[in-house]
């Protein structure tokens, strides 16, 4: 075989093996997103919550499913207030 042959299939068995590395990596980030995605879950159905905020929360909300008092057009980062629906509809659903 010749010097440009063997480089060729030193080349491949590299491509090959840094593939396999980047699979692994996916495995690893795939386990850390599965973790964290459950410990959110939990801690989202872990907070208590009254009949009075679901009273509260089910008065309150309008025929178009938006809440009074969250800025629904504003999506800066410093003025986002979706989390606030957001924290309603988990209580709702919990």
């Amino acid at each position: 075989m010749s010097k440009f042959g063997n480089y060729l299939w030193k080349i491949l068995i590299l491509i090959c093996l840094l593939g396999m590395g980047t699979l692994d990596m996916q495995a690893g980030k795939d386990k850390d997103v599965a973790y964290l995605r459950e410990k959110v879950t939990e801690q989202l159905l872990d907070m208590p919550i009254s009949d009075k905020q679901i009273r509260t929360i089910v008065e309150t909300v309008r025929p178009d499913g938006t809440w009074p008092g969250i800025d629904y057009v504003d999506v800066s980062r410093t003025a986002f207030q979706h989390v606030r629906h957001l924290n309603n509809l988990v209580q709702l659903a919990t």
